[in-house]
């Protein structure tokens, strides 16, 4: 709910969430309203988000990578002038960092984005400089955003249970 609310939802926002899993935090941005479009790898994941949420109509499945996939949806979107309003998920650990960069990279970056990463991620994403887990990945996360942290998630939050810590920012 913390993050959730910390999107700012309002009816109508046009929300893409990646890696909704089995939705526990889909159905709570289906209420508010917004038109939510959901990225999911995993196939019978995907069949299962249809059904659960086949009621929503301001509800979209798009299967496949979302380093892949994201991209040319966003160009779609931009074509018929329905750009998505905010960004929210729990990214894949092993792709969090070059999803974040490819997308800031291509012009890709969204009025607010709420998103879970591992712990280091986050970290290198809030470096200041002079530290040692600033680099280029810092630069271009604070150019796109203003970036703070919302709350630290331990492996218990997640099944399964990631060997890392996390972090909401």
């Amino acid at each position: 709910e913390k993050q959730v609310a910390a999107l700012d939802l309002k009816p109508g926002l046009r929300v893409w969430e990646i890696g909704p899993g089995l939705g526990a935090v889909t159905e709570l941005i289906l209420k508010s309203g917004a038109e939510l479009t959901v990225f999911e790898i995993d196939k019978g994941f995907a069949s299962c988000l249809r059904d659960f949420f086949s009621e929503y109509r301001n509800f979209t499945v798009v299967e496949g990578d979302a380093l892949k996939t994201v991209k040319s949806c966003f160009l779609d979107a931009e074509k018929w002038g329905k750009l998505p309003d905010r960004l929210f998920g729990n990214l894949p650990y092993n792709i969090a960092s070059d999803f974040i960069a490819r997308l800031t990279e291509n012009g890709i970056v969204f009025e607010k984005a709420v998103l879970t990463v591992q712990k280091e991620v986050a970290r290198r994403m809030t470096a200041q400089p002079g530290t040692k887990d600033y680099s280029y990945f810092s630069v271009l996360c604070q150019w796109a955003y203003d970036i703070k942290t919302l709350c630290d998630l331990g492996p218990g939050f997640f099944w399964p249970r990631p060997h890392v810590d996390s972090r909401t920012v």
